[in-house]
């Protein structure tokens, strides 16, 4: 495979099936783009062999491990390598590509700009969430709409950025909001760039609770508020919180229309535990800050 590619993607999973998918819609749609992928396979190992030229590096971790840790251990090997990749994403293991996001980016994209992805439904291909209609550039203005798998970044820009906050994402000590950390630190490095006609897919979060438990749509909702609070305090940006708490409340009105009366009473405990870490982070915050 050659040094100079134009993306190299960072992914992690322990499923094989959504793993081989994803690889599959890369190797399938890629075109002329010059793609590597390295790959962090957590749990039990598997060999791909199907896709030999696709593959930088195959690593396994025996355990499964924290999200940024696995990305982690990718960056590592890259860094250490003398691939030289235009960009680099990070699709999860249940991302999908078709061939719009391959030629868009070899008619649209510039190698020295970082720019965030639109993410549609894999179910019905509409918009994950509402994003802007048309194209705009900025940092703290673009970051309502980060993810992850958004996220294509110039290579020189992450390097000097390094490695995902090891405290932050799925299975670590705040599990979420790893990616609003990494655009933000990005961010300094210049601004990014959004392009509605950019996209890759990703599976619906509607409908995701109803296959929880009250205690599991708890602990997750604690777990995304505690990472995403954690975030906004860390760069001081905390003033930005408007309404973070208000939209839990949202959340209960909504699950009470469509007669979720479970999730209802979640949404509203989320909101009431909203509020209150707020208050506390804040006074925390103040307190350092006078010393």
């Amino acid at each position: 495979m050659k040094e100079e590619l134009d993306i190299i993607a960072v992914t992690t999973g322990y499923d094989e099936k959504l793993l081989s998918s994803l690889l599959a819609s890369i190797a399938s749609h890629k075109g002329p783009c010059e793609i590597g992928v390295i790959l962090i396979k957590q749990g039990e190992a598997w060999t791909n062999k199907r896709y030999p030229d696709l593959i930088i590096k195959n690593l396994h971790s025996p355990e499964k491990i924290s999200l940024s840790a696995a990305r982690n251990l990718g960056l590592e090997c890259l860094f250490a390598s003398n691939y030289k990749p235009k960009h680099v994403i990070f699709p999860d293991d249940d991302s999908t590509f078709d061939s719009s996001f391959f030629r868009v980016y070899q008619e649209s994209v510039s190698s020295d700009k970082a720019y965030l992805a639109k993410i549609l439904s894999l179910e019905k291909s509409e918009d994950y969430r509402e994003y802007p209609k048309q194209e705009m550039s900025g940092s703290l203005e673009l970051l309502p709409y980060v993810a992850s798998v958004s996220l294509l970044i110039p290579y020189p820009w992450l390097k000097q950025v390094g490695f995902f906050d090891p405290k932050l994402g799925a299975g670590a000590q705040y599990g979420s909001s790893e990616d609003l950390d990494y655009f933000l630190r990005a961010s300094q490095q210049g601004d990014f760039h959004f392009l509605p006609e950019l996209y890759n897919f990703h599976p619906s979060r509607f409908g995701k609770y109803d296959r929880l438990n009250g205690q599991e749509i708890r602990k997750r909702f604690r777990t995304y508020t505690d990472g995403y609070l954690h975030v906004y305090f860390k760069h001081n940006i905390d003033k930005k919180l408007n309404l973070f708490a208000e939209r839990a409340l949202g959340g209960a009105v909504l699950s009470l229309l469509k007669l979720k009366f479970n999730l209802a009473w979640e949404y509203f405990c989320l909101y009431r535990y909203r509020k209150e870490r707020m208050r506390s982070l804040r006074k925390q915050h103040h307190s350092n800050h006078s010393v």
